[in-house]
């Protein structure tokens, strides 16, 4: 009964809403500062053609729009494309 009362209350405790927010909500918020550490080293790896940059800008907007839009599915979006990049990587090697 107690918890129906915290669950249905008009204005529940914040401590509740952050807990309904999900364990998706932190996730941009951990991405961001880590992809922008590691996109420098990403751009001095890529070796210049015009597919590769293709692939590069689309990761990055790719993985921007998901932050924006989609923030819980955001990792499933950076893992799409890691597995895009290594399936790309075994064909040409």
């Amino acid at each position: 009964m107690a918890i129906s009362a915290v669950f249905l209350a008009r204005r529940p405790p914040v401590y509740v809403l952050g807990a309904a927010a999900g364990p998706g909500t932190p996730v941009p918020a951990v991405a961001l500062p880590s992809g922008s550490g590691l996109v420098p080293a990403s751009w001095k790896r890529v070796s210049r053609t015009r597919t590769q940059l293709v692939r590069q800008i689309a990761y990055v907007l790719a993985g921007e729009g998901a932050a924006a839009t989609i923030r819980r599915y955001l990792v499933m979006v950076l893992l799409a494309c890691g597995t895009v990049e290594i399936t790309i990587g075994r064909e040409a090697g």
